[in-house]
């Protein structure tokens, strides 16, 4: 077997050919291109692994790479501390140090898909990030106001009432200047927020079944139902629930020494927009759902036993996850049970 550890840039990448009985075999930096990655990969016996960490790059070069080597690795780089916390590091030094850490088994990877379902993933994270800068804006719009004294509400979002809402800062031109312009900024967000939720859930309608599946969940619909697909990719490879839990934010973090518990708390690793999806579903099914279900009663059943609501919720959204990978697999509809 050969370890190709690749550093990626959008101008070079550096790679290198390692054999775990013959050493370091090649290396060198090549300009970034298909052409140049596949002649690297193809240059190496086989099989071939390829190893790189993700990047803002990682998905174009995981597709470029894949009909070319036996298996493509793409890591956490946040896992990779030996590599960003080494003293003296470049380029070559960090894939070769990538190349043994996947030998040595201590790499952490990261799921990539194709075709469709890296699509999907792409429109929904696109989603994500919009809705990250609208409440950016949002927020910076606000200290416009409360800048010259002026409360904020949330009613200064709505556009019938921005006239009044200007008026308040009479006397402050520059205030009106920037709070018109972060205005616009607002409602341009907004229209892209809202043909990318049409683009989102169009592709997810696109996976068929499962889609409707999960959105027929409780506290579900179209978006929870997408991102789910789009982040979750495939509940195959996740062998166990709590490898899904562990995915989406909800495992528990523990550190034991000495017969002395340091740390038992809800570990902050995982998907971070996964993490929200649960989130708004738990939300919309336990807080905000008129009607009873299993998720709003298994939550009523833990704080009525005593259980703390933090210790709830995060028992509840693990049901939520155990349920999404259970109808994946099985391919069954959702039922209430009791």
């Amino acid at each position: 077997m050969y370890c190709i550890p690749i550093d990626l840039h959008s101008a070079t990448f550096t790679y290198a050919i390692y054999n775990p009985r013959k050493g370091l075999m090649k290396h060198s930096q090549l300009k970034t291109t298909e052409e140049n990655l596949i002649e690297v990969v193809c240059s190496a016996p086989g099989p071939r692994v390829v190893v790189i960490e993700e990047t803002t790059l990682t998905q174009w070069a995981y597709g470029v790479l894949v009909p070319y080597a036996d298996k493509v690795v793409v890591s956490d780089p946040k896992a990779n501390r030996s590599i960003s916390g080494d003293i003296h590091m470049d380029d070559l030094r960090s894939a070769i140090k990538l190349g043994k850490l996947y030998l040595d088994g201590n790499i952490k990877e990261i799921s990539h898909s194709m075709g469709k379902m890296a699509e999907l993933r792409a429109v929904v994270l696109h989603y994500d990030d919009l809705n990250r800068q609208i409440v950016r804006f949002k927020n910076k719009l606000k200290a416009v106001f409360r800048g010259v004294a002026v409360e904020a509400t949330g009613k200064l979002y709505e556009p019938a009432l921005r006239p009044e809402w200007l008026a308040k800062l009479a006397g402050h031109p520059d205030a009106v200047h920037r709070a018109r312009q972060l205005m616009k900024v607002v409602d341009v967000l907004e229209q892209h927020k809202a043909e990318t939720h049409q683009e989102m859930v169009k592709r997810g309608k696109a996976m068929g079944s499962l889609f409707d599946r999960l959105d027929t969940m409780p506290g579900a619909g179209p978006v929870v139902a997408a991102v789910y697909i789009g982040l979750i990719c495939s509940a195959d490879r996740f062998s166990k629930e709590s490898k899904l839990w562990h995915y989406a934010g909800f495992a528990l973090k523990r550190h034991e020494s000495d017969g002395k518990v340091y740390e038992n708390r809800t570990s902050r690793s995982g998907n971070r927009v996964l993490k929200w999806v649960v989130n708004q579903q738990f939300e919309a099914a336990v807080h905000r759902a008129r009607k009873s279900n299993r998720f709003k009663r298994l939550y009523q059943r833990l704080l009525d036993q005593g259980t703390a609501e933090a210790d709830a919720y995060r028992t509840v959204c693990r049901s939520l996850l155990s349920t999404v990978r259970a109808l994946w697999i099985k391919g069954e509809a959702y039922r209430d049970n009791p």
